[in-house]
């Protein structure tokens, strides 16, 4: 447990002094701002447009920050051969790409938490009664929703790249965010056109894909009124799906020639 949390402090450093994180980190902050400013301009739907555009801010920057880390992470890693450093010690691949993993994955809550907490300031600030709407834990399932929903997808990106090139990776990673986003508006196109070719295809790309829209609880509906979450099946749905694409990276990585 000491050797990962080492592998994971070291990773999240690294990727502290990566331009491109601070890049997205404070186009996170301008857009949740921003939105701020958008939505005052409409006295009716100021806070529809500020969970709107606050929330999606959130969840592409979130997005952004997996894909680019979890394709390029490795690569650099093996380019440079600092790889090797670390694996010449008593340190074994799984827990090698297990530190990269947690690295990122910190690095992606703590962008979530600081930028939901600013959205969520913005929003006590932006009305003088909200009632139930500004309940934490609510708020919260929102924001554990983006994580775990971007740490399927990071767990998928680092299986990828150890294939592809991380260009592709990063495409393969989108590829399968819009998907996953998808499946509920597949099958219901496939419904309303009763074309039996396209729901076996709806059907086939729901068992293939992890479906991510079940996660996706970004509305001012669910903060004020919300429904009731099957937090049991969701979190065995995307813990499998999680568990999936961990281990299949690491039987990759452990089998690849770093040399």
């Amino acid at each position: 447990m000491r050797t990962l949390g080492v592998l994971t402090a070291n990773s999240l450093r690294e990727m502290i002094r990566d331009r491109t994180v601070s890049l997205l980190f404070f186009s996170a902050v301008v857009l949740v701002v921003l939105s701020s400013f958008l939505g005052s301009l409409s006295l009716d739907e100021q806070r529809r447009i500020l969970i709107h555009l606050g929330f999606g801010a959130i969840h592409w920057t979130a997005f952004g920050l997996v894909v680019f880390q979890g394709a390029f992470t490795l690569q650099r890693e093996i380019e440079r051969q600092t790889c090797l450093m670390v694996l010449a010690r008593p340190v074994s691949r799984a827990s090698f790409l297990l530190g990269k993993f947690l690295g990122i994955g910190a690095l992606v809550g703590a962008h979530i938490l600081f930028q939901g907490a600013l959205l969520y300031l913005l929003l006590g600030a932006q009305a003088d009664d909200f009632g139930a709407y500004t309940l934490v834990g609510r708020f919260a399932a929102v924001l554990a929703g983006m994580f775990v929903e971007n740490m399927v997808l990071l767990a998928f990106v680092l299986l990828l790249s150890q294939w592809v090139r991380p260009v592709v990776a990063v495409f393969g990673g989108v590829g399968l965010f819009l998907v996953g986003n998808w499946l509920e508006e597949m099958k219901f196109l496939a419904q309303k056109q009763k074309s039996a070719g396209f729901e076996a295809a709806a059907d086939l790309f729901e068992r293939v894909f992890p479906n991510l829209y079940l996660l996706n609880f970004r509305s001012e509906r669910f903060l004020e009124v919300g429904t009731e979450l099957p937090a049991g099946m969701l979190s065995l749905h995307f813990g499998l799906w999680l568990c999936l694409f961990l281990v299949l990276a690491s039987l990759s990585f452990s089998r690849r020639d770093l040399v």
